[in-house]
């Protein structure tokens, strides 16, 4: 398998969305007798046109990060012709399978979904990657769409939960929308904390990332405020929706845990190294904040 795939990523992307629609909609479908617009077959289906989005951006990214990857001493890339050709093979397959999904859900907005995202992916790694937070925020946002369209391809069943059972859908609509916060917030501190550990590579190529144009000091004080909100944004979350069960008391315990950890290390990061050990932890804490937002209250 190509370098670029990241098969870890594509493995959480994947157990995600996944998991996400059976907690939300296949677990409630016979509870409110309201049938889920997607099938087995067919959320496997979007959960790997979604993967393919994630591999055509991990290869177009590598492409255009040539050099800055070279400086890092990282190599992903070894035939640029073979990986281009990858990559539009990745995003035809793709774009097929969303026509597929899009007709037999009956949302048709799915069409137009997979090649704007294509298009904004591109953008980002040829123009945006390497401009203050703009190249962050879209990684951020392609993060939150991995449950976040779920909202659109279960919109039938949705239409009827919010007729037939109100209170129950209000209660499923702020987890779902709780994944897609968490899933933005924490994508968007990583990204951050990933631009003060190639803060160095991204110079030599000519990237504006946060820290090359204000330096150092105040994009680790950025990152440090990101974490501090998703952090904050947990804890409101766990207010409201407390419970002394120890199987969601443990997932939450973990994941306040790293996340205060990650922190630590970052208010002492100063070399490479330090924010490669934060970026870690980070990641770390949002496979723990998956696990406990899936966890049932």
């Amino acid at each position: 398998m190509h370098r670029a795939f990241r098969i870890k990523n594509l493995i959480i992307i994947l157990l995600t969305q996944w998991a996400v629609w059976y907690m939300v909609f296949d677990k409630n479908s016979d509870v409110v007798r309201i049938p889920s617009a997607m099938s087995y077959l067919e959320i496997i289906i979007l959960g790997i046109i979604t993967t393919m989005l994630a591999i055509g951006a991990y290869l177009i990214n590598d492409v255009y990060d040539l050099e800055a990857d070279k400086y890092n001493g990282i190599e992903r890339v070894k035939d640029k012709r073979k990986t281009l050709l990858t990559y539009w093979l990745v995003n035809g397959v793709g774009m097929i399978l969303s026509v597929y999904v899009a007709l037999k859900t009956q949302s048709l907005g799915l069409l137009w979904i997979y090649p704007l995202a294509v298009l904004v992916l591109y953008l980002y790694s040829r123009l945006l990657k390497g401009t203050p937070l703009m190249g962050n925020f879209i990684v951020s946002l392609f993060c939150a769409l991995v449950p976040g369209i779920l909202f659109l391809a279960e919109r039938n069943m949705i239409t009827e939960w919010k007729v037939i059972d109100p209170n129950g859908w209000k209660d499923q609509r702020e987890l779902l929308w709780m994944f897609v916060l968490f899933s933005f917030l924490s994508s968007m501190y990583r990204e951050q904390v990933k631009d003060l550990e190639d803060a160095e590579g991204d110079k030599a190529a000519g990237y504006l990332t946060l820290p090359v144009v204000y330096g150092e000091e105040r994009a680790r004080a950025l990152s440090i405020f990101s974490g501090i909100l998703l952090l904050i944004s947990i804890v409101i979350y766990a207010a409201y929706h407390w419970t002394m069960d120890i199987q969601k008391s443990i997932p939450f315990i973990v994941l306040m845990s790293l996340l205060l950890w990650s922190l630590q290390v970052l208010c002492r990061a100063y070399q490479r190294s330090q924010y490669r050990k934060a970026s870690k932890i980070i990641k770390y804490a949002m496979i723990a904040g998956l696990i406990y937002l899936l966890m049932p209250v």
